[in-house]
């Protein structure tokens, strides 16, 4: 069985390490020279479970959340630290695995889109291309090429994050979230990289929001920019068709990113793990993703509500919050495991959420996001 994957990202080199491994014939086909996008990434602890091989270099790690919203914060300590890595780095890594493993790596193929036969056409150094595979992987991002060519499109968002020193006297290992939903109805972020740097980011509908925000915090918090980091991310959508006859997708690609905290690192890998047992059992890859999208369609149910609140909502949320320990034992990557046993862990703080009325977004009439 002969395979290409178009597009370098976490996923598709996930994937195609695998599936070299298994003796599959692979060629990951990239349009660019090699790993070039810089971005520092949280990930869960669940991220190393999924590496048989040395892990990638951790860069920190965060043993708590500092929420805030006004003048309300809510600090919840984890059970097991988030994980701060490279993106670039992880990139590499999967790379050389990749290749140590017998997959074929073409860099500066751009995908052109299709012959009349059904094979995938490249612009390569030597001139226009086709490439013949019995199956195709789409794994080339958020405003995946191989997806516009089927007709199919994503919602996406925009991420812009600043290397910065991290201010006097901040407290190790603690992460801050600010929500300020006249701004985003996403959220802000400042997480360690290092003992004295970090990164402070923002996720908005469009980049202008994006820029904007990011430059109004950078002003508020005294804190000086180094250098940047951004990118689109696309959004999970249960409508979205992940398998169009030999084009099977994946990542960001697919939309395998988890809405409410806008992150696909974890589940994108999820996603390419379920290719891989479809492509090497001979199952139906849409049976596989079936505990993901499960998984994904809790996040999107979660965004749909959190897109409702205004500042005053998030205050009476983090109330609720604070002092609740089963949040920190949650991890985002597992909530279907996690939602059932919340009423059973933290009682308490479940009555008050239902009579908040947050589960069903039973909040006032406002402005709305939709997605």
């Amino acid at each position: 069985m002969k395979v290409a994957v178009i597009g370098a990202s976490i996923s598709g080199l996930y994937a195609s390490l695998k599936l070299a491994k298994a003796g599959l014939k692979v060629a990951v086909l990239e349009r660019g020279e090699g790993p070039d996008i810089e971005r520092k990434l949280i990930v869960t602890p669940l991220f190393l479970s999924h590496f048989d091989l040395k892990p990638p270099r951790i860069l920190y790690r965060v043993r708590a959340y500092r929420f805030i919203a006004g003048d309300i914060e809510a600090l919840i300590p984890l059970k097991e630290p988030d994980l701060v890595i490279e993106r670039r780095e992880l990139v590499r890594y999967l790379l050389l695995a990749s290749r140590d493993s017998g997959a074929r790596y073409l860099a500066e193929w751009t995908f052109l889109g299709w012959t009349g036969n059904g094979s995938a056409r490249f612009m390569t150094p030597e001139g226009e291309e086709e490439f013949e595979a019995d199956w195709y992987l789409a794994s080339d991002g958020a405003r995946s090429a191989v997806r516009k060519s089927l007709g199919e499109d994503l919602r996406l968002v925009y991420l812009k994050q600043a290397k910065v020193k991290l201010p006097r006297g901040y407290e190790d290992g603690v992460s801050t979230i600010w929500f300020r939903p006249h701004i985003t109805p996403y959220f802000f972020w400042l997480f360690q990289d290092s003992e004295a740097g970090g990164v402070l980011g923002v996720i908005a509908p469009d980049k202008k929001g994006a820029e904007e925000g990011l430059r109004e915090l950078l002003i508020q918090e005294g804190l000086q920019p180094e250098s940047y980091e951004e990118g689109w991310v696309s959004l999970f959508d249960p409508r979205f068709r992940p398998r169009q006859g030999r084009v099977m997708f994946l990542g960001d690609a697919a939309g395998h990113v988890k809405v409410t905290t806008v992150g696909g690192t974890v589940t994108g890998i999820r996603g390419a793990e379920a290719c891989v047992k479809a492509l090497l059992r001979g199952r139906d890859y849409l049976r596989e993703l079936t505990p993901l999208r499960r998984e994904l369609l809790i996040h999107h149910w979660l965004r749909g509500i959190l897109n409702r609140f205004d500042t005053e909502d998030y205050r009476k949320l983090l109330r609720v919050m604070e002092g609740c320990g089963f949040l920190g034992e949650i991890c985002r990557d597992d909530l279907l495991w996690a939602l059932p046993l919340f009423p059973l862990k933290a009682p308490l703080t479940f009555l008050r959420l239902i009579f908040m009325g947050a589960p069903w977004g039973l909040t006032r009439n406002r402005r709305q996001v939709n997605h």
